[in-house]
């Protein structure tokens, strides 16, 4: 696949991506004592650690585009191998010789279903309802009433990067959550895109689209 391919594959992906689930950053962290977090200009691979290759591969060339789009250079990590880069020592090894700065790791971490519950209204203190006939009259209505309850799925995303080659260090970490997902490739291209953005606010990619 040509690179003009793939770019425009991708933004249609994410075009697509953006418009489902509702994302957003639960919280961030960036070290504190890191002189200087920019790697703007530098070469940064992504892993996306996911088994299902075909969206490991899809968010990955994603991640990319917003670190190119942010003034820095992209490297999908399955450009760079296999099932073998899930060996650290091998990862490391190779991502080294590519001579890259930096290191984003993204992966799912948990998903659970919220249950809400509407809340019914009290009408405890309304006078009429102190009465014993109008309370009994009401009550046969609302005997076997069920409160209404919502089920909601929540993704949350684990982002890291990390600075490497001369020295290795977490710089920034963030964690995003996503209500009700239709698919989850489509989540996480969405998922990269807001990292993109969190990640130019921070300063460590430049602006951007």
């Amino acid at each position: 696949m040509s690179v003009v391919r793939r770019s425009l594959r991708v933004a249609a992906l994410v075009a697509v991506a953006t418009g489902c689930a509702s994302t957003h950053f639960t919280n961030t962290w960036r070290d504190p004592d890191a002189r200087d977090l920019s790697l703007a200009g530098k070469t940064i691979v992504v892993a996306v650690q996911r088994a299902d290759e075909a969206s490991r591969r899809s968010v990955e060339d994603a991640l990319v585009a917003q670190i190119n789009e942010r003034g820095a250079r992209g490297i999908a990590s399955y450009t760079l191998g296999g099932a073998e880069l899930r060996d650290s020592v091998e990862a490391q090894r190779k991502i080294v010789a590519t001579g890259a700065e930096g290191l984003l790791v993204m992966r799912i971490t948990n998903s659970q279903d919220r249950v809400t519950t509407a809340p019914q209204a009290s009408i405890a203190m309304d006078p009429w309802m102190r009465r014993p006939w109008g309370w009994y009259g009401m009550g046969w209505g609302m005997a076997y009433a069920t409160p209404a309850t919502t089920t909601t799925q929540i993704v949350t995303v684990e982002t890291r990067v990390y600075r490497v080659g001369r020295e290795d260090r977490l710089l920034w970490t963030g964690t995003s959550q996503t209500a009700d997902p239709s698919r989850v490739d489509r989540m996480l291209l969405d998922v990269a895109k807001r990292a993109g953005e969190a990640m130019r606010k921070e300063g460590i990619l430049a602006g951007g689209a």
